[in-house]
């Protein structure tokens, strides 16, 4: 068991299910609702308590009901809440979602009106306790970011950390020589022109200073690639989906989590990336981060 600490967004979402993704303007019924914690960050911190480790979450909220909900499922995942900011006069991140039944497919509409988390709340987060590894969800506050990371690296002893790059952010990438893993999303290799997960993963490798990060590419559907910096040829897996979709929300998460529970297992990068195709095809059978 490892004590983790992600820090990122956290939202409320409401899930919708219906039978099929409607045409616009049309008008269908909901055959059931739910709401539960969101956000990158978040479910990635759900994913891995339930592989077995202890984590906690560093983000800001609101003052509103929507943070108490957030509050108290945290509770229920038996997440601690680290250093969290709350701001009076703001909104908590919501997510109406859509999930199809007929695919598994969802539609996400979110809505935010919330600074992001600040380098000085992060300091506080940082000596909460000895933490085995810290996990960034790439965001907006690139500068804040950077600040967290340096403080990381002046510890005696600095736990490893990773980078998770979902879209283009300004600046995000000084960021990626300082960290020990990066974990990219399809669209953020789509919106830089990359046809796919190797392209994307060889042109880092080829951009970064040595010794570079370790490299995963999730391409939803189209699998995986993982690069270690001792290889010069990337490795790539097929998807797992299970023999029907449920429900892929959170499953880029999932995959995260998993490729960060087995380097914490001392697991090669290989092996990581197997147990995450995995793991993120079925938790795509089930509702919610389970599988």
């Amino acid at each position: 068991m490892a004590h983790i600490l992600l820090v990122g967004n956290a939202t409320l979402d409401w899930i919708d299910s219906v039978d099929h993704y409607p045409a616009e303007d049309a008008e269908i019924r909901a055959h059931s609702r739910q709401a539960r914690c969101g956000g990158n960050a978040l479910n990635s911190a759900i994913a891995l308590t339930r592989l077995g480790h202890q984590c906690g979450w560093s983000g800001t909220l609101a003052d509103d009901a929507a943070a108490d909900q957030i509050r108290q499922q945290l509770q229920q995942q038996a997440i601690a809440a680290v250093a969290v900011t709350t701001h009076p006069n703001a909104a908590t991140p919501v997510s109406h979602i859509l999930l199809s039944c007929a695919n598994g497919s969802r539609t996400i509409i979110h809505y935010r009106d919330l600074p992001e988390y600040r380098a000085s709340a992060f300091r506080s987060a940082l000596t909460a306790r000895h933490w085995d590894w810290i996990h960034f969800e790439g965001r907006d506050n690139v500068p804040e970011l950077q600040q967290m990371i340096a403080q990381l690296k002046r510890l005696p002893q600095p736990p490893r950390c990773s980078l998770e790059l979902e879209k283009s952010r300004p600046d995000i990438e000084q960021l990626l020589p300082q960290v020990d893993l990066l974990l990219c999303a399809r669209h953020y290799a789509e919106q830089h022109g990359y046809p796919s997960a190797s392209a994307l993963l060889q042109a880092l490798r080829l951009q970064l200073p040595a010794p570079h990060p370790l490299l995963v590419c999730g391409w939803g559907s189209g699998g995986a690639t993982a690069l270690d910096p001792n290889h010069s040829t990337p490795y790539q897996r097929p998807a797992q989906p299970p023999p029907q979709l449920v429900d892929t929300l959170a499953a880029g998460d999932t995959f995260n989590a998993a490729i960060i529970d087995q380097l914490l297992r001392q697991q090669p990068l290989t092996r990581a990336l197997d147990f995450a195709i995995t793991l993120a095809g079925r938790k795509c059978a089930h509702h919610g981060i389970r599988w």
